[in-house]
């Protein structure tokens, strides 16, 4: 006869010398099949349950060009690049920056009427990309509300420039005290 019988009773067979085991996973995902089939249903209804108890999340899009002024584009060598490269980068951080955010918050409350939200939270609220081959920002604000978030993410550019102009009038305040205080000293010595 040709059925080794020990390894036969064993659930074992041999080939070639290599025993090899039955595949008895398979023989008990047959006989078991109910269970199977209530451990998926029981993890699908999990999700479904987890998904439903969670608040819907609306996120909102809008797009900032942020071009270097000092680029002019005649030339590409590689100083201009990098150095349009680090004005964006700069803008990123100002964009990313807790002044933006607590114009944002202001601008949020003015337009939707909810409570102020911090700037800390809306710096977590907002995700900021750029590509490297690109002056775009894409600015995606995600709130509970859908008009928070379209108000968060048309905030964001408004904020933004508001803070280069606050950024630019300080300057210019402190370089006109510097040149007051210079024309006073000039004066004390006529």
């Amino acid at each position: 006869s040709d059925i080794d019988w020990p390894n036969a009773q064993s659930g074992r067979t041999e080939r070639g010398g290599l025993r090899v085991l039955e595949p008895t996973l398979m023989r008990a995902a047959r006989r078991y099949w109910w269970l199977v089939a209530l451990l998926v249903a029981l993890g699908i209804g999990a999700v479904i349950g987890l998904s439903l108890l969670q608040p819907p999340t609306y996120r909102a899009t809008a797009t900032l060009v942020l071009e270097d002024p000092r680029a002019t584009g005649l030339a590409d060598n590689g100083s201009v690049i990098a150095s349009s490269q680090r004005y964006l980068d700069n803008q990123l951080a100002i964009l990313a920056s807790l002044t933006v955010a607590d114009g944002v918050a202001s601008i949020i409350v003015d337009e939707t009427g909810i409570e102020a939200p911090s700037a800390e939270e809306v710096v977590a609220a907002v995700s900021l990309r750029s590509g490297r081959t690109s002056d775009a920002v894409e600015i995606v604000f995600a709130a509970r509300r859908p008009d928070t978030a379209v108000a968060g993410a048309n905030a964001y550019p408004t904020a933004y420039l508001a803070a280069l102009r606050d950024q630019a009038s300080e300057n210019a305040r402190s370089s006109i005290e510097r040149i007051d205080a210079a024309i006073a000293l000039v004066q004390e010595d006529l």
